[in-house]
């Protein structure tokens, strides 16, 4: 009877033992998993039915310590909506940061497509929409340290190991949920929002422009003798947005004239002192009508440059591309010899400025 009761008393004892030792080792195991924090998942377009890369990153409490240690991301558990048809291992870049800021220096990580020593093996299961990332072989305490910050790479944006070619197609519009579990003991998950259109059209107009300011309506030669060449100027002030810029020209109604006699235009290129000769010059260098930038006024010198002033028109200033406030001085010069009939002479000028939008 005694030894009956020994027997039930170490059956109880064993029993309770080996409760109390799972309770222990469920217990543990069970406290030594955690709750991932800060878990985000920038997308380059979320947009549907379009292909997108992935930033994800997440603190981990835990940590990568061994082997068998897994990070497992699991889009839309539920419905499996994702396209991940198009992604190899080289699509995918982990890192880990020194801290849990998540905001670098960033240390990455070695990817195959399995597990080797220093090496982190990838699976990607396009039926379920799984990532799976396994330890390397050799991993052991510290591979990833608890309360780091890990940041996975999916899509073109992962450079490490090579450049990613392949992308995760989005699903149709909607909120999906995202589950990061596996192995190393930690778990959480995240939401995405998927819409119809995820870019915005931007329009603008700017007004053609072209302003030109013209800084008097008579030139005035004075008298005119065989001592002196005597010039008269004015300026003419362009601004244009025409991204060819503009063209600027001169003609004139006639030679200069009175009802009975003219002024001989300059011929030679020239204005020479005690001749017979009138004619245009341009501060511009590259035009028609000769660039004469001194334009010196009763001018004892022997000549000075200059053009015929025509009647079809002959381009003084240009530029060829949009300008601000580029101007031009146009110079009328003229000397006559003794024999040049007395009177008055007259001739109207007429600029016009062409814009090239």
């Amino acid at each position: 009877m005694k030894n009956k009761k020994v027997s039930v008393l170490s059956l109880l004892s064993i029993t309770l033992f080996t409760l109390l030792l799972t309770f222990f080792l469920f217990t543990k195991q069970r406290a030594s998993a955690a709750f991932l924090t800060t878990i985000s998942d920038t997308l380059s377009r979320i947009e549907d039915n379009t292909d997108a890369n992935h930033t994800i990153e997440f603190v981990t409490p835990t940590g990568v310590d061994q082997s068998t240690d897994t990070i497992v991301l699991t889009f839309d558990d539920t419905g499996d909506a994702y396209d991940l048809s198009g992604l190899t291992f080289q699509d995918l870049d982990l890192a880990v940061d020194n801290d849990a800021a998540c905001d670098g220096t960033w240390t990455e990580k070695t990817l195959a497509a399995a597990a080797a020593a220093g090496v982190w093996g990838v699976t990607i299961n396009t039926t379920n929409d799984t990532i799976t990332l396994t330890a390397p072989t050799n991993a052991t305490s510290g591979e990833i340290p608890a309360n780091r910050c890990v940041q996975i790479e999916i899509g073109t944006n992962a450079t490490s190991g090579g450049a990613g070619a392949g992308q995760i197609g989005n699903p149709a519009a909607g909120t999906y949920i995202t589950s990061i579990s596996g192995t190393f003991g930690d778990t959480g998950s995240y939401a995405v929002a998927i819409v119809a259109d995820d870019q915005i059209d931007i329009t603008a107009k700017v007004d053609p422009t072209l302003t030109v300011t013209i800084s008097a309506d008579s030139c005035a030669l004075g008298t005119l003798t065989a001592n002196f060449i005597e010039t008269c100027t004015y300026s003419v002030t362009v601004s244009t947005n025409a991204s060819n810029g503009y063209v600027s020209t001169i003609l004139a109604d006639g030679l200069l004239r009175n009802t009975i006699n003219d002024i001989d235009d300059a011929t030679d290129g020239t204005v020479n002192k005690g001749q017979e000769e009138y004619g245009i010059g341009t501060s511009k260098t590259g035009q028609t009508i000769l660039q004469n930038t001194s334009c010196t006024d009763h001018d004892a010198g022997i000549s000075q440059p200059a053009s015929r002033l025509l009647t079809t028109a002959q381009q003084f200033a240009n530029s060829t591309a949009a300008i601000s406030a580029d101007a031009a001085t146009v110079c009328h010069l003229a000397s006559v010899s003794g024999a040049t009939p007395a009177g008055s002479y007259a001739q109207v000028a007429t600029i016009v400025v062409t814009a090239n939008f």
